[in-house]
């Protein structure tokens, strides 16, 4: 729960959340154009370590690499959008 509680107020994970559940899936370059890579790669970790997010990979005809939000991850991302809300007003 500390942990989760950490990576809650972290740079980046707004961000890559709310990315993941707009769009339903999304590439490291996604990530990198709105943060830096050293946060990408800390944030990624933590996430699958979590299980707020899922690695996919094939190596079909070329090699494609991506990331989907949980079930969790949603949820997270839901909370985190209620609680910016409560604060706004």
């Amino acid at each position: 729960m500390k942990e989760l509680m950490k990576v809650i107020g972290s740079i980046g994970t707004k961000e890559i959340l709310e990315f993941l559940d707009e769009n339903g899936e999304g590439q490291y370059k996604h990530f990198c154009q709105f943060l830096d890579t050293h946060v990408v790669n800390k944030r990624l970790r933590q996430f699958l370590k979590l299980g707020l997010v899922e690695h996919h990979l094939t190596k079909l005809e070329k090699k494609r690499e991506w990331y989907t939000i949980t079930d969790k991850g949603r949820k997270v991302v839901h909370i985190l959008r209620e609680m910016e809300r409560i604060f706004q007003e």
